[in-house]
């Protein structure tokens, strides 16, 4: 082998950054020395050869990593490559024409990375070099004709490998691109208004199951795909729906047979897509008959989600349709002029009634009426802590748990969370006219409810002394709790044994105060 002068080693650490370098001498010899403990790669490049990697990878991210422990000494040779090339001559389908400014573009055979392009010449003459032996994925595209991979092939999966040779030039890898027709639509979702983006769109063969040619749908979902000049079936797919071909039974792979000539546009094809799932349904005005048109239909995965999973907008009758992986989601219709309500007629996502949804089947009537703002009325609810400082203080300003529930009704159409003032009050808005029972509890007191009828307006309800002593916040005071509050006595917010639940009048330390809470509520339960 022919030692390499003047070559550059580099040393990369884990993050990537360089952290060394060193030049190697007349005899090709390099070498690092107290190299501190970690994992690392190496680099070698020489002008005019082709960089390698550690474990002669061709690039960082396919390195070998050296794990460096102080204790074993580390011997890497490389062996640097002469650069070679392709090139070769694009013309149109006659194989005489050249093909100016034709784009040319080289990918890794094995993983389809990039590597590059070249343009090519008035001639139709391209040269793309410097690239490291092996084998590579050629394709040459130009405007109004079909883009065709090496081997006069129209998709990479049939398209040969090019191989190319270290010092040398792969010659001859010509292009005949035959002139275009184009194919071009929209892809959308069932309703066939709401597009879809990134779905893919392949032209095949009637009766061939590798696509002449593919491509993705813009942001719009509207698509445009060239082909030879034949006849080809239309096939739409993306990942959460069911494939569709074009005007065929979503059940059947029958599409109709298109026939385009060269140069020929023919547009208009599109294709509405079925989600593995579908879910239906129909939101109202507060006058549970009027329909709501343009209002916003999101749907969670859980009752405690941040943020939607998919989105969807009314029509002008108030239906909605939605595809969707199947699974359990809860729904919540939003207007600006009328608000939020969830399904089935609940004032927040805590309370909302799941929907189970089944694969690739329908899920029809999920129907939500707005409540009315005009009739809404306002809960002004206050409650005691035992606390020693007077009202009004920060300390009297505690996170509840409220939960609002018609009367005779089996669920509530409100659970979340209520903040009292200084002066232990809350207030919830909008809520319906009726009857109900109103629940809270602090998380380490005992719960308290009481029935208070909701009118337009405003509704005060005093909801009495929430009794501490609660540290497991399983609605019961006993042993439990005392055995929490037992092993923090006599610590304070910081040491390593403070129970906060156990701090049951919130002073940041575990006292006698905190014991003698929990005693007067021994044995007593909340509210259910």
């Amino acid at each position: 082998m022919t030692p390499l002068a003047d070559a550059q080693v580099i040393l990369i650490d884990l993050t990537g950054e360089v952290v060394g370098f060193r030049v190697t001498g007349e005899d090709g010899s390099y070498a690092f020395a107290n190299v501190p403990i970690g994992s690392y790669r190496l680099k070698a490049e020489r002008v005019g050869y082709v960089e390698s990697y550690s474990n002669g990878s061709p690039t960082l991210e396919r390195a070998e990593f050296l794990p460096v422990t102080g204790t074993r000494p580390y011997t890497i040779d490389f062996a640097l490559d002469l650069p070679g090339g392709i090139s070769g001559v694009v013309t149109a389908l006659d194989g005489v024409t050249p093909l100016d400014s034709a784009a040319v573009y080289v990918y890794d055979y094995a993983s389809g990375r990039s590597l590059g392009l070249a343009f090519t010449t008035p001639d139709g003459w391209y040269s793309i070099n410097y690239l490291a032996p092996g084998e590579y994925l050629v394709k040459a595209v130009s405007m109004g004709s079909v883009a065709t991979y090496a081997g006069g092939n129209f998709n990479a999966e049939s398209a040969p490998p090019i191989a190319v040779s270290g010092g040398t030039i792969t010659p001859s890898v010509d292009f005949a691109l035959p002139p275009a027709a184009m194919l071009s639509g929209i892809v959308t979702e069932s309703d066939g208004v709401t597009p879809i983006a990134r779905a893919a769109v392949y032209a095949y063969e009637p009766g061939e199951n590798t696509p002449v040619a593919w491509v993705e749908t813009h942001s719009d979902g509207t698509y445009a795909l060239p082909v030879p000049a034949g006849t080809y079936q239309l096939s739409a797919y993306q990942f959460n729906h069911v494939s569709r071909d074009f005007n065929s039974d979503p059940d059947r792979r029958d599409a109709e047979l298109l026939t385009v000539q060269a140069g020929e546009l023919r547009a208009g094809l599109a294709i509405a897509l079925t989600g593995n799932s579908l879910v239906t349904g129909s939101v109202y005005q507060p006058d549970g008959v009027t329909p709501a048109a343009n209002v916003s239909v999101l749907l969670y995965d859980s009752p405690t989600a941040a943020t939607f999973s998919y989105t969807t907008m009314t029509g002008p009758n108030g239906t909605f349709s939605r595809s969707v992986l199947n699974g359990t989601y809860y729904f919540e219709a939003f207007s600006p002029a009328f608000g939020s309500v969830f399904y089935d007629q609940t004032m927040n996502l805590g309370a909302a009634v799941p929907i189970s949804v089944p694969a690739v089947l329908q899920t029809d009537g999920i129907v939500m009426t707005f409540f009315s703002p005009a009739d809404a009325g306002t809960l002004e609810g206050s409650v005691t802590f035992q606390r020693s400082e007077p009202k009004p203080n920060p300390a009297w300003s505690m996170l509840l748990d409220l939960r609002l529930t018609p009367d005779g009704a089996l669920a509530p159409i409100f659970v979340g969370p209520a903040t009292t003032d200084v002066n232990g009050t809350f207030s919830l808005p909008g809520i319906p006219p009726g009857i109900y029972e109103v629940r809270v509890k602090h998380n380490h007191a005992l719960a308290n409810a009481a029935t208070l009828t909701i009118a337009s307006g405003s509704n005060t309800l005093d909801l009495g002394t929430l009794r501490e002593g609660d540290a497991t916040n399983d609605n019961l005071v006993n042993i439990s709790d005392f055995s929490i509050l037992a092993g923090a006595f006599g610590t304070a917010d910081g040491q390593q044994a403070f129970a906060q639940q156990a701090d049951f009048n919130e002073d940041n330390a575990i006292t006698i105060a905190d014991f003698s809470l929990l005693a007067a509520s021994f044995g007593q339960s909340g509210a259910p």
